[in-house]
């Protein structure tokens, strides 16, 4: 625990890295100071920044993509002034807002677009997917985008998601991620990078005067690492405006006299079973869902500040049709020895061989409670079992090499509904590389041309069926997303997240404007 001296001195030394000592009530407009329990998350240029966390939100306020949502999940206007799409979908029609400028004071123009979408096609861009892309041509300001194949998402998700580079910036660029030039950083949106400190978790921007869409509302943004506490009481002081927190933090908080967001996280942990090996078998699968308790998971490792996870791919929707997966011991012990499964005289379970079984379960550090929750759970039912506890990169190399018999993962899932396919089927380190269910796979793979929505919420209804019940992996709870704020700050949870879904209440639309920018101008 913190002493008062030791957080005075914490305050203290920030406040004047900062070099804003001004009082509460001046600085409402001079600035505002987001708190960040890690502070570091790469240098915010669209192949700098690091790929979790909020590095992707961070590198938003430096740079515009065609589209954005706004804070009620609306797309809105933000490079492109008006859009269109042809009647099958597969044209998309972008006219340029001609008030555009880069930082460095050059326009934004559609060879800048056409730049980026050819850019991202050969250099990779984590986030979005633009391989779909056959031609993009322009005339004048206007730029016209078709795919190969008809998209009715293409604009939330490509135009919406994907940053424009400048092209006289990156146009010489070879490696993009080994390009840390301060010139990488130049983009066209609200704020400019100031200052950028590593080691001590630190950023500083500033106000982009000449942002297309008005002046931002704050002249200065601090980005800086403080523990929860810390920032608890600089919060209450009038020195931080917004930090993302966990739920034990919630009433810490309150008491500093913040508001307090909340949100689903439609981030829900899931338990993947290793189905190349010992839970090959579904009906072993069921039987182990079935020995969880859900509720049991929500109450002690997320003291209630969870929901239980709703068993398919989405975290909201209809229920029907799909399994629960509830509660229930006696049913599992069935359907688990429908599998081969027996218990020995100590209340062990043994397999077909009679040999004992011992399950490895791995997870992230970040999971630790939870794990722990639902090992306890596991081991009453007659399992016996041991965490390992993995970073980043050795979580990944574990389950690409299948080293595991259970895993405890978390990813969005709100967006961009493709990510169902790519998470079921593609290589990528923490999906369920199920390949198994050949039907389910072609839905998932037809679903992407389909223009009716709703056509395509029947194909994701019945998709979402057909996996819940090979079941390759079971959602166990859906946690909640909290932040505080001192009043009027200007942070929103976005409906379905931040572009392709990021669950953080940092939406530049919210936070940053003055004035209200005009509708949508979508004219479909």
């Amino acid at each position: 625990m913190l002493t008062a001296k030791h957080t005075k001195r914490i305050l203290a030394g920030f406040l004047l890295h900062c070099s804003f000592l001004v009082p509460a009530t001046q600085a409402d407009e001079q600035r505002l100071v987001i708190a960040d329990a890690r502070g570091d998350w790469g240098q915010l240029a669209p192949y700098l920044h690091m790929a979790r966390g909020p590095g992707y939100v961070y590198t938003s306020f430096l740079f515009d993509t065609l589209v954005w949502k706004d804070e009620e999940g609306n797309l809105k206007p933000l490079l492109a002034k008006q859009w269109s799409s042809d009647k099958d979908q597969r044209c998309h029609h972008f006219s340029l807002d001609d008030r555009a400028r880069w930082h460095d004071g050059e326009p934004v123009n559609a060879e800048d677009v056409i730049f980026t979408l050819e850019y991202a096609q050969e250099h990779r861009y984590r986030f979005v997917d633009v391989s779909g892309i056959d031609t993009v041509s322009s005339n004048g300001n206007k730029v016209s985008i078709c795919l190969q194949s008809p998209d009715a998402l293409f604009v939330e998700h490509v135009a919406g998601s994907l940053p424009i580079l400048p092209r006289h910036v990156y146009a010489e660029v070879n490696d993009p991620q080994r390009f840390t030039n301060p010139k990488a950083l130049t983009g066209s949106g609200p704020y400019r990078l100031t200052d950028y400190n590593r080691a001590q978790g630190f950023y500083h921007l500033s106000r982009h005067d000449n942002w297309h869409l008005g002046k931002p509302r704050y002249q200065n943004v601090i980005i800086n690492r403080l523990s929860p506490h810390a920032a608890a009481a600089a919060m209450r002081d009038g020195h931080v405006d917004v930090m993302s927190i966990p739920q034990e933090f919630v009433d810490l908080f309150r008491n500093a006299g913040a508001d307090i967001l909340q949100t689903a996280s439609n981030h829900p942990y899931r338990l993947l079973f290793n189905h190349s090996d010992r839970f090959v078998d579904k009906v072993a699968r069921h039987g182990v869902a079935r020995a969880i308790d859900r509720a049991q998971l929500v109450g002690l490792a997320f003291h209630g500040h969870a929901l239980p996870a709703r068993p398919a791919y989405r975290q909201e929707g209809s229920l029907d049709g799909l399994d629960l997966y509830a509660f229930d011991p006696e049913l599992a012990t069935v359907q688990l020895q429908a599998a081969g499964w027996t218990r020995l005289p100590d209340g062990r379970w043994a397999d077909a061989s009679g040999q004992p079984i011992h399950l490895k379960l791995i997870a992230s550090p970040t999971s630790e409670r939870l794990a722990k929750v639902l090992a306890h759970q596991l081991t009453e039912f007659g399992f016996r079992l041991s965490i390992a506890l993995l970073q980043d990169v050795p979580l990944t190399k574990a389950l690409q090499q299948k080293d595991f018999d259970l895993a405890l993962l978390s990813q969005s899932h709100q967006g961009n509904p493709d990510r169902f396919r790519t998470l079921l089927s593609s290589n990528q380190g923490r999906g369920d590389q199920y390949l198994k269910n050949t039907e389910l796979i072609q839905l998932l793979e037809l679903m992407r041309y389909q223009l009716s929505s709703d056509q395509r919420e029947s194909m994701m209804m019945h998709a979402e069926r057909l996996y819940n019940e090979d079941l390759p992996s079971l959602p166990l709870v859906n946690p909640v997303n909290f932040a505080a704020q001192r009043p009027d700050s200007g942070a929103a949870f976005t409906p379905g997240g931040i572009a392709m879904g990021v669950p953080l209440p940092f939406n530049k639309l919210a936070l940053f404007r003055s004035e209200k920018t005009s509708e949508s101008t979508n004219t479909q």
